[in-house]
């Protein structure tokens, strides 16, 4: 059965449904993700079988999980404000306590068509302006909020799919 991103009553979770690796399901409000074969198994936080959610601070957030391919770029442009003295004088200082965010370009390359629509769910399933968790690759090895607006799918041959995303680093 092939599934839509777009119809929620898709990925209802179900106790008597057997899920796989990257099977999506949906349960009370929350879109879950499975990373081990279950059944029975309700989707929840600390549960070995799924993941997608974690609690950040108070607040319980989308969990980004998938690793990028290598080759991923972080684009460093510091906010600044620059003021320009009439003798060839500029002062510089920062621009807000929050102006260095990071900046990815990340591809996921090679990827199953289950693996393709489990991502391209989470992506869509936040509208582009929720903010999810993510652990940034090294050098920064730390788990971040982000928010993605712009990505996209490419269908290389069957069952093998390449996605592209910007992630950019959201201020708490």
């Amino acid at each position: 059965m092939s599934l839509s991103i777009y119809n929620d009553n898709d990925f209802l979770w179900d106790s008597s449904t057997t899920y796989n690796t990257n099977d999506i399901a949906k349960r009370n409000t929350y879109y879950w993700y499975c990373i081990n074969t279950n059944t029975n198994s309700a989707p929840a936080l600390n549960n070995v079988n799924w993941n997608g959610q974690l609690i950040d601070g108070a607040e319980q957030l989308p969990f980004f999980f998938w690793s990028p391919s290598y080759g991923h770029t972080n684009a460093h442009e510091p906010k600044i404000k620059t003021v320009q003295f009439g003798d060839s004088y500029a002062q510089v200082t920062k621009d807000g306590i929050n102006n260095q965010m990071l900046n990815y370009d990340v591809g996921f390359d090679n990827r199953s068509a289950i693996e393709t629509t489990a991502i391209s769910h989470f992506l869509f399933s936040l509208e582009g302006q929720k903010p999810f968790l993510w652990i940034a690759p090294p050098p920064y090895n730390k788990t971040y909020r982000f928010r993605c607006s712009q990505w996209s799918d490419q269908g290389n041959f069957y069952d093998n799919f390449t996605i592209k995303a910007k992630f950019i680093q959201v201020p708490i």
